[in-house]
């Protein structure tokens, strides 16, 4: 009776773990949701004006084996912008292009507008796609543009910098007289609101103060002639430089457009870096012999050889979060080296204390503070 029992309560077990891994089998699992990708052309625009500008898009699909559907949402924000952002659908078979010009007016049916454009479509490979445009004016001098890439999230930063930039009348012979102007936008393609920072310098000083502008959702914002707004009005530079921080990362770019012809180039936002307090370690000594239990001195003590490597670096002036004139108040440039390590007891002789005396004086200089040295 015994043996029956105990085979009965080994059989049940089995049957209900066998039943539940059928179960598990019979029901399909959850569809995995779909990868999709997206390029963004941060700047588009068709608007007749003083100095009209319109953009040519390009739209080139790299697989060799199949088509690709694309949906491209166009986000105005500048000039008589929908209520709603209008959409395209775009299928490319393989290995195939297509032309929209003055898509924003045509493709978009939004005219005397601007903003971004943002092509959506399957799979998690940005390169499937290629995205290219001509941003240009018909006047003075029907035609003059300048190439606009389409750009992926990897090149969406949260600190970038804008070099190259010009403003002002630069040299005669280099223009005329007439000069340069400049103009730098952002576009959000997060999905929260960005804060963002502007800041200038030109001819190795900062210009003016900072600008900070919130940018909404999938939107964006462009500021005009960047060295007024900055409160540099009158600033002659062609060796401009702009930074821009932001707590979401977004695309940045500058338009530096020449004052006689209407011709633009553009600058792409270039990853910068984080501004970091300088660090600095100490100084190595001249090692002590060794073979003997009382070391031999030259008279004078030893020669404290330090490492020029280890001398911190002053950062740039600014009023910029990104930028730091001088060293924290009431430290001087040496204040981060630490003290020597204590050496390990060697027995009591007159030298050793004589040396420990002079790294202990030593070490009080490199701690010392010395003047605050700012500058660019």
């Amino acid at each position: 009776m015994r043996t029956t029992q105990e085979t009965r309560f080994r059989v049940v077990p089995f049957l209900f773990v066998f039943g539940v891994v059928l179960f598990a089998f019979a029901v399909p699992a959850a569809p995995a949701a779909a990868q999709t990708s997206t390029i963004t052309l941060p700047a588009a625009a068709s608007i007749v004006g003083i100095s009209p500008f319109f953009s040519d898009v390009r739209v080139f699909n790299t697989s060799y084996s199949g088509a690709v559907n694309i949906t491209a949402t166009y986000y105005c924000f500048i000039g008589a912008c929908p209520g709603t952002p209008p959409q395209i659908t775009i299928n490319l078979a393989s290995r195939d292009s297509q032309a929209f010009n003055d898509i924003v007016a045509n493709a978009f049916a939004s005219p005397n507008s601007a903003g971004g454009i943002e092509f959506t479509f399957d799979g998690g490979d940005p390169s499937l796609i290629i995205v290219t445009s001509r941003f240009y004016s018909t006047t003075p001098n029907p035609t003059v543009g300048m190439f606009i890439p389409g750009l992926d999230a990897s090149q969406a930063h949260q600190l970038s910098v804008l070099s190259s930039v010009q403003t002002g009348n630069t040299t005669a012979s280099n223009n005329d007289g007439a000069g340069f102007r400049t103009n730098v936008g952002v576009y959000n393609p997060t999905d929260a609101t960005a804060t963002v920072t502007f800041t200038g310098f030109a001819n190795h000083a900062p210009i003016g103060g900072n600008v900070q502008r919130a940018i909404p959702p999938h939107s964006g914002l462009q500021l005009n002639s960047i060295f007024d707004q900055l409160g540099g009005v009158g600033t002659n530079t062609d060796e401009g430089v702009i930074f821009v921080q932001s707590d979401q990362a977004i695309y940045s770019y500058a338009a530096v457009i020449d004052n006689n012809t209407s011709d633009p180039y553009l600058v792409l936002g270039a990853p910068d870096q984080p501004l970091t307090e300088p660090t600095a370690t100490r100084s190595p000594l001249t090692p002590l012999p060794t073979g003997t239990k009382t070391p031999t001195r030259t008279p004078g003590g030893p020669t404290a050889t330090p490492n020029a490597s280890a001398s911190p670096t002053v950062t740039p002036a600014s009023g910029s979060p990104l930028i730091r004139r001088n060293p924290a108040p009431g430290r001087g440039l040496m204040s981060a080296f630490e003290p020597p390590a204590p050496r390990p007891a060697s027995g009591p002789s007159e030298p050793s204390r004589l040396a420990s005396l002079f790294e202990e004086r030593y070490a009080a200089v490199l701690r010392a503070p010395l003047p605050d040295q700012g500058g660019w």
